[in-house]
């Protein structure tokens, strides 16, 4: 799927905040499997401030109407450093941000997700805060159904 990012509304250095999620339908009878996550970005709008480093997670098994990582149910979380970003300061509009590592993190394991549970991608950063402009994500996952 496709995610945007708005700097201006701030997700605050060293937070973790989703990025995107996606519910496995409560009706569904068989679980998600995951074995792989594809990332990349570019700049959608003129960036002002960075430069930051953004690193990505991969959280899952969590449960309610809607997607937090405050949930009552255990989050379960695996890091995804083959994602990790770099963005310079007043980066151009249309370029690519770099991924340094790579852009596809294959799982050594898949990861299970069950029906009525969420799995979501969670981004960190570190470095100096963006204050305007707009990052433009695409993210694949490598899944099928069990």
């Amino acid at each position: 799927g496709r995610s945007w990012e708005a700097l201006a509304a701030g997700l605050a250095l060293d937070t973790d905040g989703i990025l995107q999620a996606f519910r496995v339908p409560v009706d569904e009878t068989r679980r998600l499997k995951i074995s792989a996550v594809k990332l990349s970005a570019s700049v959608q709008t003129v960036l002002v401030g960075g430069p930051f480093v953004s690193e990505f997670q991969l959280a899952f098994g969590f449960g309610g109407s809607t997607p937090t990582l405050q949930s009552a149910g255990p989050v379960r979380r695996v890091l995804l450093p083959e994602l990790t970003q770099v963005t310079t300061a007043a980066q151009a509009v249309s370029t690519a941000v770099s991924q340094p590592f790579g852009s596809v993190a294959e799982l050594p394991e898949p990861i299970f997700v069950n029906p009525g549970e969420w799995v979501a991608l969670v981004v960190n950063r570190m470095g100096t805060a963006g204050s305007s402009g707009v990052l433009a994500y695409s993210i694949q996952y490598g899944y099928s159904w069990e």
